[in-house]
């Protein structure tokens, strides 16, 4: 017996329905995958007209400048707090007396650039390639110092007053002294010269 209470869908309206679902999934499915298409070239995008500013005016806070090459770029003094210069080419650069206060530096390239008296409090480096670079009196005061590699880099007179430095490679680096380290953290996995040892960082440190 035919139950006259519920609809009767015929075999082609409900394949119509089912057709229909699966173009929205389709179209659903497309739009995402766009988005983030878009999405991851332009977080990786830098903008000309910021890098443009920077090396006329060395004022650029707050800056768009990822993934800019500004290797060997002489940036004494410029102003770049808050700036993004995630995965930025400053290999060999001077950035001498430099405030990057807040500044995004992850994975930023720094290889022998010179630092010195630069303000880096409160910067996240997480990543970030110092090798060899000069950061004699550096700020680097609350800074995110997880799994930078510091090899060959020289830290005298460098403040690291609650700095993180979790995983960070300091096996090799110069005039780093014990009270120095002792105003920041790490963990397990941070490499420090022989005699120095550092205090873990909480564990809600990030």
């Amino acid at each position: 017996m035919i139950d006259l209470g519920k609809p009767i869908l015929s075999k082609n309206a409900s394949h119509q329905r089912y057709g229909g679902s699966r173009r929205c999934a389709l179209i659903g499915t497309i739009l995402l995958a766009l988005f983030l298409i878009t999405s991851h070239r332009s977080a990786e995008a830098f903008s000309q007209k910021a890098v443009d500013m920077l090396l006329e005016t060395r004022k650029c806070m707050r800056c768009d400048l990822r993934t800019a090459d500004l290797s060997r770029k002489d940036l004494r003094s410029s102003k770049l707090m808050d700036a993004y210069l995630i995965g930025t080419k400053l290999a060999g650069s001077n950035l001498a007396g430099a405030d990057l206060r807040g500044a995004f530096l992850l994975r930023a390239n720094f290889r022998r650039a010179n630092l010195e008296g630069a303000n880096l409090r409160g910067a996240r480096l997480l990543g970030a390639d110092l090798t060899n670079a000069n950061l004699r009196k550096v700020d680097l005061g609350r800074a995110q110092l997880g799994s930078v590699i510091l090899t060959g880099s020289s830290l005298r007179e460098a403040k690291l007053s609650g700095a993180n430095m979790s995983a960070a490679i300091m096996g090799s680096v110069c005039h780093l002294k014990q009270e120095q380290i002792n105003e920041g953290c790490g963990n397990a996995a941070t490499v420090l010269p022989p005699g120095i040892s550092i205090r873990h960082c909480p564990h809600s440190a990030k």
